[in-house]
């Protein structure tokens, strides 16, 4: 989640809970209890689990049916933030919808909407708020409140002023809300930071491939920029850094260097933290190399560069403890299309140099960061 200061400084003047003289009748005892859903982001941890638990706990004695929906991407202005929270209010079915916002560093953001109003409720919770109370107990004892005046007929509106003839008798005092057990003095967590947008990776990996028959294990370094395009569609750019191939027989030696780089695509599956990357990428090689005749008789090819095209399917595990950084291993197959062995012509025969293989499995382990 991101601050939202500009959309909260023209809202939170208007926005209370008032009760509403033509309100909908109490739910009888046959129908379903009301649902309220606590919305955040798959990335959002920590806090957002300890203040789910104390709303449940504050909830214990009240008939609803109270649940915690995560959504993949939730960040923007406010009204991006409600239409997310106006959508998954209308798949649950949702009475009452709310969700915190740990951007800022000294105080929680509360926002409690109704779906069908149209308005939101914004609270900000001090650190000081009070001394026998930790945070997520103020937020939790805010959300009974407010669920509780919807509940029996209220909105999230302006209040207005009535006339004193008017004006309904005073209610009676509000029964005193269940606090959990453990809610005594608690020592000040400092709120975890929002989670990153998630939108542009940087990659570096340690790279190795099987190259050629006989067989020839190589090493190498890969780096790479990856971008979301939509919830889990992302392309990918890639260069991989090789060491040059050295082989050598009785007539001659050679240096092949491969500079292999890579675009492609791919699907991110899974959870936040633990995922699967299934790609495929079209790998480019202009390879070139230089060669030396031991002896006079020996004559190399003319060709001494070649584009090389191949296909790159791959798949990728990756794990992300803390969401601004993601280790990965990925095991992935190169299939040439235009791959030949490399000769050199000895009087009336035919020395094979190299014979590369035309499908080289290849293994990346590294780290990703997010840097936007």
């Amino acid at each position: 989640m991101r601050t939202f200061r500009t959309d909260m400084a023209v809202m939170v003047l208007a926005l209370s809970v008032a009760p509403v003289a033509a309100a909908q009748e109490t739910q009888s005892k046959g129908d379903e209890p009301p649902r309220l859903v606590m919305v955040a982001s798959e990335q959002d941890t920590g806090e957002v689990e300890k203040t789910f638990a104390a709303i449940r706990a504050q909830m214990s004695d009240m008939n609803v049916n109270l649940t915690l929906t995560r959504v993949p991407v939730f960040f923007g202005t406010l009204r991006e933030q409600y239409e997310t929270v106006r959508q998954v209010a209308e798949r649950s079915r949702a009475r009452l919808t709310f969700w915190i916002d740990l951007s800022v560093e000294d105080r929680v953001f509360l926002y409690i909407a109704e779906p069908g109003g149209g308005r939101v409720l914004v609270r900000a919770v001090e650190p000081e708020t009070d001394e026998t109370l930790g945070r997520v107990d103020v937020i939790a004892i805010i959300v009974r409140t407010v669920a509780e005046a919807i509940i029996e007929g209220g909105e999230i509106g302006v209040t207005r002023p009535q006339p004193e003839a008017a004006r309904p008798p005073p209610s009676p005092p509000p029964k005193p809300p269940v606090l959990p057990p453990d809610s005594g003095p608690k020592r000040r967590e400092k709120p975890q930071p929002s989670a990153p947008r998630d939108l542009l990776e940087i990659a570096g990996a340690y790279v190795g491939s099987l190259y050629d028959k006989e067989p020839t294990w190589r090493s190498g370094a890969s780096v790479g920029l990856a971008g979301r395009v939509s919830e889990r569609f992302w392309v990918k750019a890639a260069y991989r850094i090789e060491a040059p191939i050295r082989k050598a027989n009785d007539l001659v030696s050679v240096e092949f260097s491969p500079h292999p780089f890579e675009v492609g695509a791919f699907l991110r599956l899974g959870p936040s933290k633990v995922a699967v990357d299934l790609g495929i990428a079209l790998v480019n090689d202009p390879l070139t190399w230089s060669l030396r005749t031991k002896d006079v008789s020996v004559r190399p090819e003319r060709n001494r560069f070649r584009w090389l095209v191949a296909a790159c399917p791959s798949v990728t595990v990756g794990w992300a403890p803390y969401g601004i950084y993601r280790f990965f291993l990925t095991v992935s197959a190169d299939i040439y299309f235009n791959e030949s062995p490399s000769v050199v012509e000895a009087s009336e025969r035919d020395v094979k140099v190299i014979d590369p293989l035309d499908v080289r499995p290849t293994v990346l382990a590294g780290v990703a960061f997010v840097i936007f």
